[in-house]
Order: structure tokens, then sequence, then C-alpha cells
């Protein structure tokens, strides 16, 4: 096991978080700052490292020498709906090699879900910190490395992350949606682990207030949704956010990717990354091959009229206040 003064050496050799262990106290870091994360997950990309280039350090490590962020180094982080094209828009920025984008990370997802099912005030704190402090070091580490750092994180830790970072600076969000009816929609359709009998599950299911999945899906699903959205509506100005919708990005893939990256100054020009035209036709979740079709997870079947009206009526407020923020629109 590393000492703690080991922690930024761990950064500049290109160790980052890979898995946490909340029962032993203990993250495990793999050699993968100069992979180019082109896999579906960040898991995936864990998951195909070589063996052999592993270490772990104490979650209180990274809480005593990563509270804060070192230097001016920038995190910018996308958050979303679900079902809304964020990992389209995530392969796409992966296509820039000096661009390390983490596809939701377990490192992000682990703290959230004990901030969620948290005991008690202290354990809350606890892993908030730890959440921050991983994401701190994840910054310090992709600058190590010579890149730009940009973290997607899952749809229903949102709330938490943006809480987490509340007093941070130089953070940047990005906040990728879709029409409340059609997001619960595909989700009820085919069920994320988020929205099944998980630890995750357990943890989105408190957050939203609903016991039992099965029994009030709807709800669970549209509360989700307007958590998520009231995140950024509620936050004020000192959160520096713009909202693209789905529509807009697959309508105009392009300008979605070059919008972005002048919005998380990430030093883009008007010339479109290799292998842009091949990335922004196939489908985001699938294989090189598999064309991009929003039939997949993106488009069902229309909710019944009473699941429709539920979903309205939940969501009607937040939806209305999201389309009234137009000087929020990435373009």
């Amino acid at each position: 096991m590393p000492k703690n003064e080991e922690l930024a050496d761990l950064a500049e050799a290109g160790y980052l978080p890979t898995d946490i262990d909340t029962d032993t106290g203990l993250v495990s870091m793999g050699k993968l700052a100069h992979r180019d994360f082109h896999e579906v997950w960040y898991s995936d990309t864990v998951g195909a490292a070589a063996p052999g280039s592993s270490r772990t350090v104490p979650l209180a490590s990274f809480i005593e020498q990563f509270a804060d962020r070192r230097g001016d180094q920038p995190l910018r982080l996308i958050a979303h709906t679900s079902r809304c094209g964020s990992t389209l828009l995530a392969n796409l920025l992966t296509l820039r090699p000096t661009t390390m984008v983490l596809k939701e990370p377990d490192f992000v997802t682990v703290p959230a879900r004990r901030i969620a099912l948290a005991a008690d005030r202290v354990e809350s704190q606890t892993f908030h910190a730890l959440l921050k402090s991983l994401l701190n070091y994840t910054c310090y580490a992709a600058v190590a490395a010579g890149r730009e750092p940009v973290v997607k994180i899952t749809s229903w830790t949102v709330p938490i992350v943006v809480a987490s970072l509340a007093k941070s600076e130089n953070n940047r969000w990005l906040f990728l949606w879709r029409e409340p009816e059609k997001v619960v929609a595909s989700n009820m359709a085919t069920p994320s682990t988020w929205g099944r009998d998980t630890e995750n599950g357990s943890a989105a299911r408190r957050l939203a207030g609903v016991g039992d999945v099965s029994a009030d899906a709807v709800r669970f699903y549209a509360t989700t949704w307007c958590r998520v959205v009231d995140s950024f509506l509620s936050a004020g100005d000192d959160l520096p956010w713009r909202a693209l919708e789905f529509q807009d990005l697959v309508q105009e893939k392009k300008a979605s990717l070059l919008a972005t990256e002048s919005w998380f100054d990430l030093a883009p020009t008007a010339e479109l990354p290799h292998r842009f035209e091949q990335e922004s036709k196939r489908y985001s979740k699938g294989g090189q091959a598999e064309v991009f079709d929003p039939a997949k997870t993106h488009r069902r079947s229309p909710l019944e009229q009473l699941a429709a009206d539920e979903v309205r009526t939940i969501t009607r407020q937040a939806l209305t206040a999201l389309r009234e923020e137009r000087p929020r629109q990435l373009f």
C-alpha cells in the first residue's frame, strides 16, 4: 500500500482511480491516464487494462491530500437526464487525443451511492469529501498526462455531484436532456442498472422517495428526471452550465461537438477530428459497425395515456423552466 506522500507521484505516473471498496477503505488505481477511452464505459476501459499495473490507496489519503484542486486545473462535467445522447457526445469528444473523457466512472458513482444511503450526517460528509477529492486528483493526473479531463456522470447521481462541487472553483457543466415522457418510456422499456434491484437502484429510489420501482415506475423515473433538472435550475448564477437537448445534438452533431469544445475550453478548432463521420453515424453503445438508430433505447412506443399524464403532472414545472433558460442553451 503506498504511503500518503506518494499520491502525487502516482498521478504523475498516470494512475487513475478504478474502484472503491468502502468496506476495506481502499481505492484501487490503474495506469490509465494515457489510454484513449474509446470504450462505452469507464469500467470497460478498466477491464481492458493490462494486469499487474494496479495499486491501492487508503480513502483518507485522497481527502487529506486532494481536498482542494491543485493549481488552476479545470474540471469539465457532463450531466444528463439519461437516454438523451450523452454517450454519443462523450464518444465524439474522445476523438481528440488530448481530451480524456471518463464515462460514468465507478469512483464517482460509489461515493454518490454512499451519500444517498448514508445513515447519518458524518457518513454523508465523509463521502462528499471523498468524491470531491477523487475528482480533484483526476484533474491533477490528467494535466500531468498532458490531457484535458471531462467526466460524464451517471444521471441519477447528478444532484449529489452538483452539491459536492457547489463550492469548488473552475468547474464547467454541460447538461444534456430530453423530453421527460420519452426518457421515462425508454427507461421503463429497458431499465438501467439504477432502475433495477441493485445498490445503485436503492440509492436512486431513496433520492426519488420511491420504495418500489415495479409498483411506481412512472413516478420514480419522472421524479428522477425532475431532480436532475432542478439541480441546475436551482443552482443560481454561481454554477456555470450550458444545456443541450437531444434533438439538437442528433440533428447538429458537428455544431454540438464544436460548441461543447468551445464551452469546455478544449482548444477547439474549426477542423473536425479524425473519424468524426464514422463515429457520428454509429450507435454509441454498440459495436464499431452498428449504425446509429434512435429506435434503440432512445425511442420507444409512447406511454399509455394515464402514465403520460402522470409524467406531465410531475415534470411540467421543471420542463417549462428549463425551456425558458434560453441564455443557457449551448448554441
